[in-house]
């Protein structure tokens, strides 16, 4: 069995579902490809993301350590993720933005009246700011960052990412996967999970790429 995914949302305006026949008919395809799927050759592998599954991937794996909640009650957390230390390479920019227009993440003020802002999470490979509601930021001696989110008026916020990402850089998709010899290109997802710093997520399909001199 397999499936295909296809994913459509909107707060307001239900003919958000009118005109997407040929998104359905393309999960549908994409479905009944996979029947045909040969699994990935175990081992460790070169993977490229589509950017569907690089935002799931960046939530997963850095957004909830991002959640200053989480942060502050753990001592570990606290020690690893210092404001200020190089976290990855310089091109690296990672977002939690609630201003983008038409996003699920996107609001006007959090459920504290705190406004909504971007923030660079990590800045030039430099973890740069952490995800506060008003408690949290007074704990830490940091700033609200409008991400106080509620499930509804009978429970207390808590600090929940907006619409975080990976911002893009100057590489082109040839030129990514241009000298790599076996690996992987990962597109959508199929869900994904984590706990502390270990975290999970399934890709809806994937390709290989494979060099072969003759």
């Amino acid at each position: 069995m397999r499936q295909g995914f296809e994913s459509v949302h909107s707060r307001s305006d239900y003919d958000a579902l009118v005109g997407i026949e040929e998104r359905v008919l393309g999960a549908a395809k994409r479905a009944v490809t996979q029947l045909e799927a040969k699994s990935v050759k175990g081992g460790q592998h070169t993977v490229v993301l589509d950017p569907y599954l690089a935002g799931v991937f960046i939530h997963e794996a850095f957004g909830h350590l991002s959640e200053a909640d989480f942060v502050y009650e753990n001592p570990r957390m606290q020690e690893l993720l210092t404001l200020g230390k190089p976290m990855a390479i310089p091109q690296l920019n990672v977002i939690d933005d609630a201003t983008l227009p038409g996003l699920p993440g996107t609001l006007h003020y959090d459920d504290e009246g705190v406004p909504a802002q971007r923030k660079y999470l990590i800045k030039d490979g430099i973890l740069s700011q952490r995800l506060h509601s008003r408690e949290t930021a007074g704990k830490m001696q940091e700033t609200p960052t409008g991400n106080a989110r509620a499930i509804n008026a009978t429970y207390p916020p808590i600090v929940r990412m907006t619409n975080t990402a990976i911002e893009p850089g100057d590489c082109s998709f040839e030129e990514m996967i241009g000298d790599i010899e076996e690996g992987v290109y990962a597109v959508r997802m199929l869900g994904g999970q984590t706990n502390g710093e270990m975290f999970t997520f399934a890709a809806g399909e994937g390709y290989c790429k494979l060099s072969i001199t003759i």
